[in-house]
């Protein structure tokens, strides 16, 4: 992974404060909403065994808070082993494996991970510093190389 020490502290430092005002399954929940607000198709295309009920429906359902839930676990866990690489990456791998026969393939991580970051940027504000940014595009990048690596070898 290209994340140096200063990455690495900068990303823990706004995952703390991002978890000190929510629950890791309210950020799930208020993350699918921001991304199925940018990306509207997705929730046809690749979230499509949840169903077409409106949003604030769907936000009560078990089986969309639980997926919400383990994506923001996920991410928690990344975060939290960023001194543990091979670790995080063998995760990496298994998340791309998990969805690449849903059709959800590098691009569609790359463009998770730039609501990563609006998501970041929208609920820290002025606490979401640039050293931040620098860090999670870094590690969301790096997420991104390691999927395609994974699943894409020769795809091209």
């Amino acid at each position: 992974m290209g994340l140096e020490e200063n990455d690495v502290s900068a990303v823990q430092e706004s995952w703390k404060i991002a978890k000190s005002v929510a629950k890791l399954r309210d950020h799930g929940i208020a993350f699918f909403e921001l991304l199925f607000t940018e990306h509207p198709s997705w929730r046809t295309e690749f979230f499509s065994h949840l169903g077409d009920a409106p949003m604030e429906d769907l936000k009560k359902t078990p089986k969309f808070r639980a997926h919400s839930t383990l994506v923001m676990s996920n991410l928690d866990s990344w975060v939290k082993n960023l001194d543990e690489l091979d670790m995080v990456v063998a995760s990496v791998q298994k998340l791309g494996q998990n969805h690449a026969a849903r059709g959800i393939m590098s691009a569609q991580f790359a463009t998770i991970g730039e609501v990563v970051l609006l998501y970041l940027k929208a609920g820290l504000k002025d606490q979401f510093t640039e050293e931040m940014e620098v860090g999670w595009t870094k590690l969301l990048d790096t997420v991104v190389a390691i999927i395609k690596e994974n699943n894409e070898e020769g795809d091209e």
